[in-house]
């Protein structure tokens, strides 16, 4: 794994794009809850071995407080990312990268590696920024603590 990806420079809530299913999804609505944001694809399978352990994350931590949100970076979009969310039964938005997000033009700059994770605390800071798979068992203590604060 490369190491972490680079922080946010503006608020990693200022995107809007489509979910898979053609709705709109802000991350705004994010604002005030941990949040894990995923960036993906259905071709990877490292990418593919984390989103089971995100869902799991979201059903034992959701009550408390936490939002996962996956961004299928997929260029086919929402022809392959909407098949895939529904048959893997993920219960967290799936959104569609757009152009901007695919070239580094968003608040997260050029995706470099998949997966790539984000942890936002309920104030928007970035707990930690993965390359690459993320350990489980790390990752879980992190969410653990920043939603029990």
């Amino acid at each position: 794994c490369a190491g972490a990806p680079r922080r946010p420079e503006r608020s990693p809530y200022d995107l809007v794009l489509q979910t898979a299913e053609g709705d709109r999804f802000a991350l705004g609505r994010l604002r005030g809850q941990v949040a894990i944001v995923h960036f993906f694809a259905t071709w990877c399978f490292p990418c593919l071995i984390e989103v089971p352990v995100l869902d799991a994350l979201y059903g034992k931590y959701g009550p408390q407080g936490l939002r996962v949100v996956g961004i299928g970076m997929d260029l086919e979009g929402a022809k392959v990312l909407a098949p895939y969310a529904r048959s893997a039964d993920v219960r967290y938005p799936i959104l569609v990268a757009d152009a901007e997000v695919r070239e580094g033009r968003s608040r997260y700059g050029r995706i470099v590696e998949l997966p790539t994770t984000y942890v936002l605390d309920r104030d928007g800071r970035v707990a930690a920024a993965y390359a690459g798979p993320a350990d489980p068992v790390a990752l879980e203590k992190l969410v653990a603590g920043l939603v029990g604060d």
